[in-house]
């Protein structure tokens, strides 16, 4: 008897591990193992990390993502990643390393990228006005680290929602000047202002108003009140300037 019961058991074990093995289960758990979800990867087609994601507050599904050594990227509702900066060749490979990305709140086909991977690099400014399809290049009076400490801690470049030809820039140079647009061929670092769509940029403020050695890390406008302006600083909190 215990020879048989032995045997049973083991003719038993074996007829469960069978189907276990080969999915002998009952059709309702056959069906519900189906979930109705499909998995696959998402392909950017990107390098680098991606540092930022700026949407568009105005186009529903218009995104923009950028990173730290691989360009920038664009994708519109229901539409795949496309990449923006393939136009940058060997000799501006300095480019892609994108510092900040701005996308217009009034003309959501206006975009913007201040490109420049490390800060001993030149840099410079890009406007767009189909999407990012096409650039134009403009010279800045800063330089960027797309690629260094920092990169991810917000975005430094953002489009005036009341006057869309001001765009401000904070950038991480020596931190100590606040600027504003107009072809004056002025150098200097901290905080940028243009009023021209990017083409120039000019400093805004004066010598009595450094506001010390600042790293200005994260920039936005009041959308409420016109040249009202904040932006974050290293151990000085909040700065709040209304700029005529």
């Amino acid at each position: 008897m215990k020879k048989r019961g032995r045997l049973m058991a083991i003719l038993l074990s074996g007829a469960l591990l069978c189907g276990i093995g080969t999915g002998c289960t009952g059709s309702n758990t056959t069906e519900s193992a189906k979930a109705d979800y499909i998995w696959s990867n998402v392909a950017i087609g990107g390098g680098g990390y991606v540092t930022g994601m700026e949407y568009n507050p105005k186009e529903e599904g218009l995104v923009y993502a950028r990173t730290d050594i691989g360009g920038l990227y664009r994708r519109k509702k229901d539409t795949d990643w496309v990449p923006l900066t393939d136009f940058l060749g060997s000799d501006d490979w300095g480019y892609i390393g994108i510092e900040s990305v701005a996308t217009d709140p009034v003309e959501p086909n206006r975009v913007y990228f201040a490109g420049g991977t490390y800060m001993n690099n030149p840099a410079a400014l890009f406007a767009s006005d189909d999407y990012g399809d096409t650039w134009t290049r403009y010279d800045v009076p800063f330089h960027c680290g797309g690629n260094q400490s920092g990169r991810g801690c917000g975005e430094r470049m953002r489009v005036n929602p009341n006057n869309n030809k001001e765009v401000w820039f904070g950038s991480r140079d020596s931190g100590q000047c606040i600027y504003k647009s107009a072809d004056d061929g002025e150098n200097g670092y901290g905080i940028y202002r243009s009023e021209d769509k990017g083409k120039s940029w000019l400093r805004i403020n004066d010598e009595q108003h450094l506001f010390g050695n600042l790293n200005h890390k994260y920039i936005t406008g009041d959308s409420n009140v016109y040249g009202r302006v904040y932006f974050c600083t290293d151990g000085r909190g909040i700065v709040m300037g209304d700029v005529a």
